[in-house]
């Protein structure tokens, strides 16, 4: 039986292996995720930074181009009524229509500021909400990188162990019966050993024929093989 077991312990470094690479897909997987996701909200904070930047650059230049258009208006009504103001109705008229068209356009600027503004503050709270999911981000990325360097290094040394295990129980078993494991090994999908499970083949989960459990339980120290999947097939004590 010890043969057989050492083959079954083999079979399980092999298992071993396979559960770490499919932790170690999930881990980076997982990784990939919450580092896309940081990413694509450091994006969003950032273009929302550059358009209130935007934004309140495009405010600063109306509330200027209000005061220089208002100063021009206040400088034209102080002509209109000084001494020096036009003599002719015609000029009097046209210096009256600058007055009223400079008064529009200002009116115009006004609410166009206006509109700037509540969009202006409307953002800055966007923004700063923004920037609290991103430092949130932050720091789930952080811990989830801290967690993938720590788990993938212990994932590479558990590995090594079990390949270090590998070696160790194929010295242990003869050539023969390593053969016998190696071709059951290469069509079993890398499962050469399955265990009897409640009268089950652990491996393609088939009902074993009454027959074969009693040659197993009979002949502890011989091979047998799975009716179906041609694995090899022990009974453990576990």
């Amino acid at each position: 039986m010890n043969k057989l077991k050492n083959l079954y312990n083999l079979q399980f470094q092999f298992d071993k292996i396979g559960l770490l690479k499919k932790e170690e897909q999930e881990i980076k997987r997982n990784y990939s995720i919450i580092e896309n996701g940081t990413k694509k909200k450091y994006s969003e904070w950032k273009q929302l930074k550059i358009k209130v930047k935007n934004m309140k650059a495009q405010l600063t230049e109306k509330e200027l181009e209000f005061r220089t258009l208002d100063e021009k208006r206040i400088a034209y009504e102080k002509n209109l009524y000084s001494d020096y103001a036009p003599k002719t109705p015609k000029e009097l008229q046209e210096l009256q229509q600058k007055i009223e068209n400079m008064k529009l356009s200002n009116q115009n600027i006004e609410e166009i500021t206006v509109d700037l503004i509540n969009d202006v503050e409307k953002e800055e709270l966007n923004l700063s909400n923004l920037e609290e999911q991103f430092g949130r981000c932050k720091e789930d990325f952080k811990k989830e990188k801290a967690f993938f360097v720590s788990r993938m290094y212990q994932i590479e040394k558990e590995t090594k162990e079990a390949s270090e295990k590998i070696k160790y129980f194929r010295s242990l078993i003869p050539q023969e019966l390593l053969d016998e494991f190696d071709i059951a090994f290469s069509r079993g999908q890398k499962t050469g050993v399955v265990r009897v499970v409640s009268g089950n083949c652990s491996g393609c989960r088939t009902v074993l024929s009454e027959r074969l459990l009693d040659s197993i339980r009979k002949q502890p120290n011989s091979l047998h093989y799975c009716e179906n999947c041609s694995r090899i097939i022990v009974i453990t004590d576990d």
